[in-house]
């Protein structure tokens, strides 16, 4: 694999899964259509994409690393959250400016969109798809 070191970063690449996520609220569950996407030109996270009404997104970027620790055991702290939850289910807590938001997805289509994107990029590789000439660009002048 060609590493930023070499000066030349790998070809951008992604993955998108669309699943059917539930937002968890006064014990009702609302099925929210939802784009888990992941991009190489940003390793580090996936973007979930929850479609809540016609032409309106909310999207949130959420830690790859915690997301595939979190499919097992609870993981997260401050506005995001990932925790296993009962029938093979996974729960994403996400908060901002108080309010809170609970998303509850299978697992299965999580760890199978987690498993495409080591095929992108290995877990603990993501540092070497950084584009970081902007950044040293900036300081050298």
């Amino acid at each position: 694999m060609t590493t930023f070191s070499d000066g030349v970063l790998p070809d951008r690449r992604w993955v998108a899964r669309r699943v059917m996520a539930h937002q968890v609220r006064e014990g009702r569950r609302i099925p929210v259509s939802t784009t888990l996407r992941y991009d190489t030109r940003d390793p580090y996270a996936i973007e979930f994409t929850f479609h809540v009404a016609r032409g309106m997104d909310v999207v949130w970027y959420v830690d790859r690393g915690m997301l595939h620790a979190g499919v097992d055991a609870p993981a997260g702290t401050g506005d995001v959250r990932v925790s296993p939850a009962h029938a093979d289910h996974v729960l994403l807590s996400l908060e901002r400016d108080g309010h809170l938001a609970l998303i509850m997805m299978e697992r299965g289509p999580l760890v199978r969109l987690l498993r495409e994107t080591y095929a992108l990029v290995d877990l603990g590789g993501e540092s070497a798809h950084l584009d970081w000439s902007p950044v040293t660009d900036a300081l050298a002048s």
